[in-house]
């Protein structure tokens, strides 16, 4: 199996849109030229992505067989993704991050999860609504936004278990 790094997730992404020009997917994701080249060299070598008619098509078919649906790939995207976020500039107005551990009782525990559920069903019915009501949405523009919560001791016990 394959992962990806963030930055081929994100062309990747682009594409499964609908194909595109050099140019189209450098306003689609934010990249550079020089970064965009590279970035479509490599997933083009490797099969993943091919050049036709002047545009850049996603080979669907070698994508679903090395799919970043694998659990370690989506291990790896996720842990690029928090380290990322855990080290970007929280100055920034749209980027927020709350690590909090509090002790809660049952009735809490309750209401914590339902209200994770509200938010994941909130953005469910977004994305249905996107289905329903397509907007020219870029991909450099979505919203990356983690859910979570754990017991402490699992965390631990996870970090003692990888070491």
């Amino acid at each position: 199996m394959c992962s990806f790094l963030m930055v081929e997730r994100m062309v990747i992404e682009s594409l499964e849109k609908k194909p595109r020009s050099l140019e189209q997917l450098m306003d689609d994701t934010g990249l550079d030229y020089e970064l965009a080249k590279a970035v479509l060299f490599e997933l083009t070598s490797e099969g993943y992505i091919y050049f036709k008619k002047g545009v850049y098509v996603l080979n669907r078919e070698k994508i679903v067989n090395n799919s970043t649906d694998n659990s370690l790939a989506r291990q790896e995207e996720i842990d690029e993704i928090f380290s990322s976020f855990a080290r970007q500039d929280k100055k920034e107005q749209e980027t927020f991050l709350k690590v909090d551990k509090i002790y809660l009782d049952d009735d809490e525990t309750k209401l914590l999860w339902a209200m994770l559920k509200g938010i994941e069903s909130y953005i469910s019915n977004i994305r249905q609504d996107r289905k329903r009501h397509p907007i020219n949405e870029k991909t450099s523009k979505k919203k990356v936004i983690f859910l979570g919560v754990s017991p402490y001791e699992n965390l631990v016990k996870e970090t003692l278990r990888a070491v």
